[in-house]
């Protein structure tokens, strides 16, 4: 469903004719337009990066569209990527919403056990969708944690 690497090294600010997508593309645009260039590029066996995958899963954000943001990430994982914190940090965003706080806590014991350090968006991110999904005993529990990791707010 997704692609980037070459969709955003030959989009992203390119020459190439006709290349009208770029990853701020995602972000400012609708997110089901952003998805559907999506669609587009992968007809052209596209494979997707943490470039335009996070773009996407941000443009979904924006129109708080979590499912959509989840799904995509699921898929590109999929479709190979390996996400990095920039990524999981974004999902993570997107799922902090009252009823997708469980899923952005699954995301970040994902992360960890694919060996990725959180930074401090990423704590951020999970102590919002904490504080959403009415669990501040947890939210507490990470604060503390980020600052034991020498991450400060």
């Amino acid at each position: 469903m997704m692609l980037a690497s070459i969709a955003a090294s030959i989009c992203a600010g390119s020459r190439t004719p006709g290349c009208s997508f770029a990853p701020s593309d995602a972000v400012r645009r609708d997110w089901q337009q952003a998805l559907h260039r999506l669609d587009e590029l992968q007809r052209f066996r596209i494979t997707p990066d943490n470039v335009l995958c996070t773009s996407c899963i941000s443009a979904c954000k924006k129109r708080n569209r979590w499912q959509e943001a989840l799904q995509m990430f699921e898929e590109a994982q999929r479709e190979t990527l390996e996400p990095d914190v920039v990524t999981y940090s974004a999902v993570i965003g997107a799922c902090s919403t009252r009823r997708a706080a469980t899923h952005a806590v699954d995301v970040f014991e994902q992360m960890q056990l694919k060996g990725v350090e959180p930074n401090l968006i990423t704590y951020s991110a999970l102590i919002n969708a904490l504080k959403e999904g009415d669990d501040p005993e947890k939210a507490l529990e990470l604060f503390a944690e980020m600052q034991e990791r020498g991450l400060q707010p």
